[in-house]
């Protein structure tokens, strides 16, 4: 991440981690998660891991995607949350997450916060 031009200007201090939370998203619930920001108050969350655990995805069949909007919710990229996949967002206003329903199973997701510190250079 450090290669990346609007973040050479910063330090970074990762001081410690979260448990894992896991999450599960019922088949059939009207909204799955609306959308968030993971660290609205400034609360020491630098970064968010999501980890997909849900064997034989199919984004036609169980829908469920997550949605990740992007400067100020202008556009968005969804991810499908299929077995294996790992995603790491910033915890901040950059990124406001939402989990869309699934109509034909459960979902599962684990989390894991990254708290510290980031400073200007």
């Amino acid at each position: 991440m450090g290669g990346l031009p609007e973040l050479q200007q910063h330090r970074f201090k990762i001081t410690h981690k979260s448990h894992i939370q896991v999450s599960k998203f019922p088949k059939g619930c009207a909204v799955g998660y609306k959308p968030h920001i993971e660290n609205p108050n400034n609360n020491g969350r630098l970064l968010s891991v999501v980890y997909y655990t849900n064997k034989n995805y199919s984004k036609i069949e169980d829908e469920g995607l997550v949605r990740f909007y992007l400067k100020n919710n202008t556009r968005f990229i969804e991810v499908e949350p299929s077995f294996n996949t790992a995603v790491i967002h910033w915890s901040d206003q950059r990124v406001i997450k939402e989990v869309l329903s699934s109509n034909t199973r459960d979902m599962y997701h684990i989390t894991s916060w990254f708290f510290g510190s980031c400073t200007l250079k």
